[in-house]
């Protein structure tokens, strides 16, 4: 398993977003790497398969991952799904 790379700024808005609190670091590490192992692997998947394939950066990454993570929930690929087509969006595709 893989370590998350997302950054702790972003992952810090997204805690408090979820838990209206700061949290201690290891609290924030934890939800990092639990939305790291959850989406990143799906994201990355979506990216490749974007028409061109796009590589997003970690930052990007995280964004579309907290996205996910606040999708109408379904199931995580669909959450994903919504997260990158709204990223694709944003970049003009």
């Amino acid at each position: 398993m893989a370590d998350t790379d997302y950054p702790s700024k972003l992952i810090l808005v997204a805690f408090f977003i979820q838990e209206q609190k700061a949290g201690t670091k290891d609290e924030r590490d934890e939800f990092s790497q639990e939305l790291f192992d959850t989406y990143d692997a799906l994201i990355t998947d979506l990216c490749n398969d974007a028409t061109p394939p796009i590589d997003p950066s970690a930052e990007a990454r995280a964004l579309m991952a907290i996205m996910a993570f606040h999708a109408a929930p379904s199931n995580k690929k669909k959450q994903a799904e919504a997260a990158v087509g709204a990223y694709l969006i944003h970049r003009g595709r």
